[in-house]
């Protein structure tokens, strides 16, 4: 019986980061193999049907080395790392055009490789319709069986310098209502958003910041929602005509009591806790994750109030 293992040394790391493993090869005689190859590489899928995929079954998936099943496949950086095969086994590295054959001796033996990841990589992420994914993958096929097989160790990548432009808006997502975008009038009662000239917090931070009331007296809200909104954008074109998905994958609610609104105020403070755990802002080719922070204040004799505010959350 033979085998190929890949053996990381750790299952996480930071962009710009050296990863290093071996693959371990078992065999119970030798064997012949043809275009063997080593190779790393980080994609951006979006998957527009059926439920989120577990990462066993992208896995599998991924072993098919084939952009089939994904509705667009973006590939964020890919390294041959074949070399180290073959300078352990002391053969030459093959051309691209060639199919080398190669003998893997009985026995099993630990082959070392290392390569660095891109310091601007994209940081690992499983959504609804996105998943950002990093692996190791070995591949090769077996003269005797007439069969091919890969083997793949997954591994993941975070960005603490990953950086989203930040504005009122997504950086893909266009509003459909042209309306959404009027000004109100001088007249009618509004709010807005004032985070001390902040749009960036860090995981775990507390957003410091105020409503401003415009036209409306603080007696007349009588009640206050803040929300904080995880959102992944998917789109995709190649084998979907404008497939363009907003899904909701992380929200955060608090309240501000009633009895904190006197009245004649004209601004009302608040602290929001951001989770350690809140999923980092990205921007990638097909996809984005954004953060809204979203106030509803229910008013008497008066339509409540919606006031949006779209910020970046980066590593602790």
């Amino acid at each position: 019986m033979s085998t190929f293992d890949i053996e990381l040394d750790k299952a996480e790391y930071n962009a710009g980061e050296t990863v290093t493993g071996k693959l371990i090869t078992s065999a119970g005689r030798d064997l012949q193999l043809v275009d063997l190859k080593l190779s790393a590489f980080g994609a951006e899928f979006i998957i527009v049907s059926g439920e989120p995929k577990s990462l066993q079954l992208l896995r599998l998936q991924l072993n098919q080395v084939s952009d089939s099943n994904f509705e667009e496949f973006n590939v964020l950086f890919s390294k041959d790392l074949s070399r180290f095969l073959y300078s352990a086994l002391e053969k030459k590295s093959p051309s691209l055009t060639s199919r080398t054959r190669i003998k893997i001796p009985k026995g099993k033996r630990a082959i070392p490789f290392e390569f660095t990841i891109p310091p601007d990589a994209l940081q690992s992420y499983q959504g609804k319709h996105v998943y950002i994914v990093y692996k190791v993958n070995v591949g090769a096929g077996q003269l005797e069986l007439n069969r091919n097989f890969s083997k793949c160790s997954m591994f993941r990548v975070r960005n603490p310098r990953s950086s989203a432009e930040v504005d009122d808006k997504a950086t893909i997502l266009q509003d459909d209502d042209p309306k959404a975008d009027l000004p109100p009038t001088e007249s009618e009662a509004h709010v807005t958003f004032d985070l001390k000239g902040k749009a960036k917090f860090s995981q775990g931070e507390a957003i410091d910041g105020m409503l401003v009331l415009k036209n409306l007296n603080a007696k007349d809200v009588r009640k206050i929602r803040l929300s904080l909104v995880g959102i992944e954008y998917a789109t995709a074109y190649a084998k979907t005509i404008g497939f363009k998905k907003k899904t909701i994958i992380e929200q955060y609610d608090q309240n501000i009591a009633s009895s904190k609104l006197k009245d004649g105020m004209e601004s009302i403070n608040f602290k929001f806790h951001i989770s350690p755990e809140a999923q980092m802002s990205y921007v990638g080719r097909h996809s984005e994750f954004y953060w809204e922070l979203t106030a509803k204040l229910d008013v008497a004799r008066g339509r409540d109030l919606i006031c949006e505010r779209r910020v970046q959350i980066v590593s602790k």
